[in-house]
């Protein structure tokens, strides 16, 4: 995990919520929306307590989960060669106050092949992942260029998560 990878100790919590985004709401506030979903009330508590949510757009279109692997490949051939953003929204809070933000990186997919985006998905790694791929595994054998944080295609943008973290402690 990426906050204990910088000295923090986690405890995770599943807040089971509906991930699905609010129809007629921009993309970026609709995802502030479910990170506060996820949230739920942990940030009553003395604890800090972090929650987000990742969406990868391509154009106007939203690329969550994939529901299939052939999802997975129909979303893999759309990103294929193509510019896409990866929006992170998190949520922190501590002792009935909380924070929201919003981080959006570029990220470009050389052209892949059809073989490749077979055998990707044939791997399983972006079955439970927005746009069907994991940057930080098999995954990140298909980016090209990446304008912005690393870590918020990873799904959690840790530089701007423990600015906001410091703040509350």
């Amino acid at each position: 995990m990426l906050l204990e990878a910088v000295g923090y100790t986690v405890e995770v919590k599943m807040n089971e919520v509906d991930e699905t985004l609010t129809s007629g709401l921009a993309v970026e506030r609709a995802l502030v929306e479910v990170a506060e979903r996820k949230m739920g009330k942990y940030y009553l508590s003395e604890q800090i307590a972090v929650a987000a949510d990742t969406m990868v757009v391509l154009g106007d279109k939203e690329l969550g989960k994939p529901a299939s692997d052939e999802d997975a490949g129909r979303m893999l051939r759309s990103l294929s060669g193509v510019p896409h953003r990866v929006l992170t929204s998190f949520c922190v809070g501590r002792l009935g106050v909380k924070r929201t933000q919003v981080v959006d990186t570029e990220v470009c997919f050389r052209k892949l092949s059809e073989l490749e985006i077979n055998r990707y998905v044939a791997s399983g790694e972006g079955r439970d992942k927005a746009g069907a791929y994991a940057i930080q595994g098999k995954g990140g054998l298909f980016v090209d260029q990446i304008k912005g944080s690393y870590t918020n295609v990873i799904g959690l943008p840790l530089a701007e998560v423990v600015a906001i973290i410091e703040s509350l402690t």
